[in-house]
């Protein structure tokens, strides 16, 4: 039996700032385990000396040293450093601070986006002396200039001399430039295809461009196929196709990029500038994608991934799992709506093709914890559908314990992340207590919701209702600071929003003598 990748180059997207070394520590491992064998890293704001000397080093931004260590990290994981240094377009990070405002190409610009290509200073100060630090840090044999959306924001050309010239001419100029500039160093050049190859310019720009410029060709949006590719490949250039994080949009481009003889796909990312953190917690769903186009780019006529979210789990933060002692809480007592809706007055109400019936019940393992499931403990919430149900049910206890595992969910969904929909409160046979939050998308979400904006929680069961809608829930562990107390009761607080707490399963971790 014979593994192999049916596309040559796998690339993921990560980023660099002040949080580089807590993320992509744990990112690149898992990246390597997916069979990627190229990053591409969001440089723009490394703290250059060229950005220092011109007073535009962001203080969020990594230092050179951080991406050297980072490219080095890449390499011992067998992942080639491809630093993306965004430029024409995108270039916000060169005028960070009030800097540079002489080089904006639309001087009326309230927030400059693009650089005046015309103005000599652009390139000795400022962009040539970053790309040199960029080779010399990432050593890489790629860099990728960015040149995508570069009219989005600002007039281009904005200023006379460049309306005299022409945009067409100065997009090819620009290009040019930078591409002899890091041919000058033995480094190829990549850019993004949507200006290049846009409609307008797309009979005259790439006849100006090398062919060995490598262009990556961006749809984020899931499609039956991906045509452009070939018009790409077919006009003598390498391309690769570059989804992003919607179901369906990584499968369906590196089937488009193996049918169109393309050399791989760019799993790109985009999570903000600084926000690296939320790739775990807040924007968790990029992380999946990681998982899914990580699995199409190897093999792309595989079926999708189903469950992405406990690969990705697994891979980034990697855990033993060791068997623990514990409790299952009863709560059967306690139950105010059946999983199970035949007559519409179980549930949320909307009978037998819109419930819980295919969560197991019993004594029964859910995700990495066992529980018992005997219905579900929906608290008071404010659709009309819960309007009767409690807004506080207490359950009793009476044992110590080292963490509780909640098994839980909301009968509706919420507008606002991290916004708190109610609570847990801890009491222990000393009388004190404790509150332990609940906010939606962090330790709680719908059942409705299948797809995790943070690992907070973790994925435990997934399925389908009778009428085919995707569902979930997901445990949320809480440690206890306090484990030589016995805990006496929890109590589930509803704070009456749509996202009503609903507690399914409720087990102590531990709580040995």
């Amino acid at each position: 039996m014979q593994d192999y990748p049916l596309l040559a180059r796998r690339t993921a997207m990560i980023y660099l700032d002040q949080y580089s070394r807590g993320v992509n520590d744990h990112l690149i491992p898992l990246l390597a385990q997916l069979k990627y064998n190229s990053v591409l890293v969001m440089s723009n704001y490394v703290q250059w000396d060229a950005a220092k000397k011109g007073g535009f080093a962001h203080p969020g931004g990594a230092t050179k040293a951080e991406a050297a260590r980072v490219a080095d990290l890449a390499r011992s994981y067998g992942l080639e450093p491809i630093p993306l240094i965004e430029t024409l377009g995108h270039t916000g990070w060169m005028f960070y601070g009030g800097a540079n405002r002489d080089l904006m190409q639309d001087p009326q610009s309230q927030n400059p986006f693009a650089y005046d290509t015309l103005n000599p200073r652009t390139y000795t100060d400022v962009v040539l002396p970053i790309l040199t630090e960029a080779v010399q840090t990432f050593r890489p044999r790629y860099v990728h200039i960015g040149h995508d959306e570069v009219r989005n924001n600002d007039r281009f050309p904005a200023r006379e001399n460049g309306k005299a010239v022409g945009f067409e001419k100065l997009f090819v100029d620009d290009t040019m430039k930078l591409y002899t500039h890091l041919k000058s160093m033995n480094v190829g050049t990549m850019i993004w295809h949507d200006v290049a190859f846009a409609d307008a310019f797309r009979d005259r720009i790439p006849a100006e461009l090398p062919k060995d410029v490598v262009i990556t060709y961006w749809n984020y949006s899931p499609a039956a196929d991906y045509p452009l590719l070939d018009t790409i490949r077919s006009a003598g250039f390498p391309v690769l196709g570059a989804p992003w994080r919607d179901p369906g949009n990584p499968e369906a481009m590196a089937r488009a990029a193996l049918k169109y003889g393309s050399q791989g796909v760019l799993q790109t990312r985009w999570s903000g500038y600084f926000g690296n953190p939320s790739l775990w917690d807040g924007q968790a769903e990029q992380g999946l994608a990681y998982v899914r186009g990580g699995a199409s780019a190897w093999n792309p006529p595989a079926p999708a991934q189903t469950v992405p979210e406990v690969t990705y789990r697994d891979l980034y933060e990697p855990t033993s799992l060791v068997p623990q002692a514990g409790t299952l809480v009863d709560l059967s007592s306690a139950v105010t709506r059946t999983l199970t809706d035949p007559d519409e007055k179980g549930w949320i109400l909307k009978g037998p093709d819109t419930d819980l019936s295919a969560l197991p019940r019993g004594d029964v393992r859910v995700g990495s914890y066992r529980f018992l499931v005997s219905g579900a403990v929906m608290t008071k919430g404010s659709r009309g559908a819960a309007s009767d149900l409690p807004a506080r049910v207490t359950l009793e206890v009476g044992a110590k314990a080292d963490a509780l595992a909640f098994l839980h969910t909301t009968g509706w969904s919420h507008p606002t992340v991290r916004d708190r929909v109610g609570a847990y409160e801890i009491t222990y046979d000393d009388g004190t207590k404790l509150t332990v939050p609940l906010e939606y998308g962090r330790h709680i979400r719908a059942w409705t919701e299948p797809v995790p904006t943070s690992m907070i929680a973790e994925p435990a069961w997934r399925g389908q209702t009778k009428d085919g809608l995707d569902v979930a829930v997901s445990t949320f562990v809480w440690t206890n600071p306090n484990p030589g107390k016995v805990v006496r009761s929890v109590t589930v607080v509803s704070d009456g929003k749509a996202a009503n707490p609903t507690l399914l399963g409720l087990t102590l971790i531990g709580g040995g003598k």
